[in-house]
């Protein structure tokens, strides 16, 4: 059970820094948006310019490369991203695994557990039938010794009472009024 919560520990500091890393790049690609967007704004005005008549300008060929460059870099950051998207799902779903495992095995114990306090109910079950079986019969003892007194001119001596039933469940109903009775149930 320890180690299903160390795999669930790790997944997460993993997916952490996925996400810290995930982070990162979208800063990147807001930086590199606004200068592609500087660059784009340069050529548009300077293509502008040319259409309005003022003259024969051209793009200068630095600026296209840059406009390229960050083009590339862009794509690349885009890239980037979707990788970082598809770690993040992979964790994630091995993160649903490691917890669905994790509480499999801790459902598993736990009804392992339930289990066991059964078959301790049953063994008590058991133990008091032999209880009841013993009680009767020294319950039985204890008349024919009474009666042998009362033979031999001695008056009766008290007998505690005799189970109302010879059936568990009822013997142990009774049982249990008493002890409700007594305040200790």
């Amino acid at each position: 059970m320890e180690q299903g919560n160390v795999k669930t520990t790790r997944l997460i500091d993993q997916l952490a820094k996925v996400m810290s890393e995930e982070t990162r790049l979208d800063e990147k690609m807001r930086e590199t948006q606004a200068q592609l967007s500087c660059i784009k704004k340069k050529i548009s005005d300077t293509l502008a310019r040319r259409y309005l008549g003022e003259g024969n300008i051209t793009v200068e060929e630095d600026l296209m490369k840059t406009e390229q460059t960050y083009e590339r870099l862009m794509q690349a950051l885009l890239d980037m991203k979707k990788n970082f998207e598809h770690q993040m799902r992979s964790l994630d779903e091995q993160i649903v695994v490691a917890n669905v495992t994790h509480l499999r095995e801790v459902f598993e114990e736990k009804k392992g557990q339930l289990a066991d306090c059964l078959t301790g109910i049953d063994q008590k079950v058991l133990g008091c039938l032999a209880h009841v079986e013993e009680y009767k019969r020294i319950h039985s003892e204890l008349h024919e010794l009474s009666e042998r007194l009362r033979g031999l001119g001695v008056d009766s001596l008290e007998i505690p009472d005799r189970f109302r039933s010879d059936d568990l469940v009822e013997v142990l109903n009774d049982r249990i009024q008493h002890l409700r009775f007594q305040g200790r149930l």
